[in-house]
């Protein structure tokens, strides 16, 4: 799918009423529509206000064997979340650690934070830069799925945790002064 700056795709389980089961949902968000979010069947709306956070992905593969960098973790208590599912499962053998590059800024800079501009909780999960990084010599022969299937596992084990919760993800309050634009 095509993902650019001005717009936000967002990857979701919804509850499917026709079927009586959940069904998996491509949401685009573009920058002009204020409120409601089309499912992939072009008919079905779901309102903003209902997705209760985003996990983006980017660049999973490269790098360390058992790291991936967490980015945003500071920003609401999703990362405390993210912290106890971590935890809750060391058979992964993935550690998910702060940002090591805040002076890059890249919390703000990548396609979650359209949709955290709009009031939505975001992580970005990302291996940071190497010498191929942005260029045609990104070949798919580079990547660890291994680790990759280990982090998405992680990351699913969290889309429970945030989806089984009680209330939605919380901002920290001068994160949210800072992100959101209310």
């Amino acid at each position: 799918p095509y993902i650019s700056n001005l717009s936000l795709s967002l990857a979701v389980t919804v509850r499917d009423p026709d079927r009586r089961g959940n069904r998996f949902a491509r949401v685009k968000v573009p920058a002009i529509l204020p409120r409601f979010v089309p499912l992939s069947d072009g008919r079905t709306y779901v309102p903003l206000e209902q997705i209760v956070a985003d996990i983006n992905l980017d660049m999973l593969g490269r790098n360390w064997a058992d790291t991936i960098v967490a980015i945003g973790k500071e920003h609401s208590d999703l990362g405390a979340t993210l912290e106890r599912v971590n935890a809750a499962h060391p058979e992964l053998r993935m550690v998910a650690i702060d940002d090591r590059w805040p002076e890059e800024r890249f919390y703000f800079r990548s396609d979650h934070y359209n949709f955290a501009r709009k009031g939505g909780p975001a992580l970005f999960f990302f291996n940071g830069v190497h010498e191929d990084y942005h260029r045609v010599t990104d070949s798919p022969d580079k990547i660890n799925s291994e680790k990759e299937s280990r982090i998405l596992k992680l990351l699913y084990y969290l889309g429970q945790e945030i989806g089984n919760a009680p209330q939605r993800p919380q901002w920290d309050p001068e994160s949210r002064k800072l992100i959101v634009e209310e």
